[in-house]
């Protein structure tokens, strides 16, 4: 394993936004829209950043932390709100996050005997382990906080940055705008100020609901955990539902997806039906291949339900800023037969059904998914849910505090059979996803995958 058990944490520095009162921009709250309800008991999401600084070791305790503690005082002004607490009280109809004078972000600084590049050359890894690299999140049933970072150095002076977050704060475009503008900060300091486009937009009213769909998921998260009881207030995440599962890396060349594209062409060659075409997008045919390996690989029951996020942000009337923060994203879900997928055009079953809902996403009423999502929340015994979460979108080379962008980055999905595409570098034209799954199922997926693509090049020579 290429992480002991020698994490051993040196210190956790509270970091607090600029002395100042909570001011009028914020107030004493922020509200939760119907997407932050949506996230609100979800597990947190977790990342790990890794960075070649090439510098001393003695410069991670005299320059290296005290640059980033700094940095990170002077990001949260414009983030107060990720210093805040989530709380629902007896006394409130809806949870909200809590803003005092006294709120800060912890800050876990650790050190490690292990050798990065193992991690690095490894795509598999113990779930449990790469835990030690990841701070966790003070929570309760009555409150929770958003934030928790961590900072962890390798002997070779390579430094893990770990983050840990409570979903019902931001999704995965805000997320990224925090980190954009504190690496900028880190970089330059707050001499510019901030450009614009990293400010970022907390105001709910960015949000236009007419049809409360809000109230919808208010009436179904307060519903009584047994007949009778107590309406439901807890903002406490689920506990992720892993045993010690195994954490793997997976990336598709241009050249596979190429490929993939042209299997799909061929294969629907043959289909006489007057079905829209299927869009070709990367994500459609990343999806849609993963997902016939699942099912090919045995990891899946008679159903699969997949669900397949989509950001919001330009969808909605009026179209929401980029730079709004919180959460704007919807899991579109199709249902499909394991043994439809397993057949020989089961990657075109697949493509088809991932872009008919988003095609329908772009074309109805955002109330009626929200509605059905409230109606088939279960899961039956027959049915395997298979999700996606991340976006290749979101650049690593943003994500410079003065040493490069990040050599390497691991998501940690935040449920099993979840498919996590993750960010890449600028140019970089691939698709790099990660899973979760107990070690043979780890090992049938790889063996699927790696089979397919071998076919998939015999087949387009």
């Amino acid at each position: 394993m290429s992480i002991p058990s020698s994490v051993a944490v040196l210190n956790v520095v509270p970091v607090s936004p600029p002395t100042a009162p909570v001011n009028n921009a914020f107030q004493d709250r922020i509200s939760l829209t119907h997407f932050d309800l949506l996230a609100l008991r979800a597990p947190p999401n977790q990342r790990l950043f890794f960075y070649e600084t090439h510098l001393p070791i003695s410069a991670f305790a005299e320059t290296v932390i005290p640059k980033l503690r700094d940095s990170l005082s002077l990001t949260l002004q414009n983030f107060r709100p990720l210093a805040g607490t989530l709380i629902w009280s007896l006394h409130s109809d809806e949870p909200y996050i809590r803003l005092k004078n006294d709120d800060l972000v912890p800050l876990t600084i650790a050190e490690t005997d292990a050798d990065p590049q193992k991690l690095f050359d490894d795509p598999f890894q113990q779930e449990t382990d790469l835990q030690q690299l990841l701070p966790p999140l003070r929570v309760s049933e009555t409150e929770a906080s958003l934030l928790a970072l961590q900072i962890t150095l390798f002997p070779s002076s390579d430094i893990c940055l770990g983050i840990t977050f409570h979903h019902a704060a931001q999704d995965g475009a805000s997320l990224a705008l925090f980190l954009k503008s504190w690496a900028h900060i880190c970089r330059h300091g707050d001499d510019p100020p901030l450009p614009q486009n990293l400010i970022p937009i907390f105001d709910r009213a960015s949000i236009n609901d007419p049809k409360n769909i809000k109230q919808l998921f208010l009436d179904h998260l307060l519903t009584p955990l047994t007949p009778g009881g107590p309406r439901n207030r807890s903002v406490k995440p689920m506990e992720k539902p892993f045993n010690d599962r195994m954490h793997g890396s997976f990336r598709l060349t241009v050249d596979d997806i190429e490929n993939l594209r042209r299997r799909i062409t061929s294969l629907q060659v043959h289909n006489t039906s007057q079905e829209p075409p299927v869009r070709m997008s990367t994500v459609v045919v990343t999806c849609a291949y993963v997902l016939t390996c699942f099912v090919k690989a045995g990891l899946t029951k008679k159903h699969v339900r997949f669900i397949l996020p989509a950001d919001l942000r330009k969808r909605l009337q009026p179209p929401v800023p980029d730079n709004y923060y919180g959460n704007c994203v919807f899991g579109c879900t199709v249902d499909m037969s394991s043994d439809d997928i397993a057949r020989q055009d089961g990657l075109v079953v697949a493509a088809k059904a991932i872009s008919s809902v988003v095609s329908e996403l772009d074309a109805n009423d955002h109330r009626k998914f929200f509605e059905n999502f409230l109606l088939n929340n279960t899961i039956s015994q027959e049915e395997t849910k298979v999700g996606v979460g991340g976006s290749m979108y979101f650049s690593l080379d943003e994500k410079d505090f003065g040493w490069g962008g990040p050599k390497h980055l691991k998501n940690i999905p935040p449920w099993p059979n979840h498919i996590y595409i993750a960010e890449r570098r600028d140019g970089d034209e691939g698709v790099y996803f990660c899973l979760m799954l107990a070690k043979q199922e780890m090992a049938a997926f790889e063996s699927k995958f790696l089979d397919d693509l071998k076919l998939l090049e015999k087949w387009s020579c």
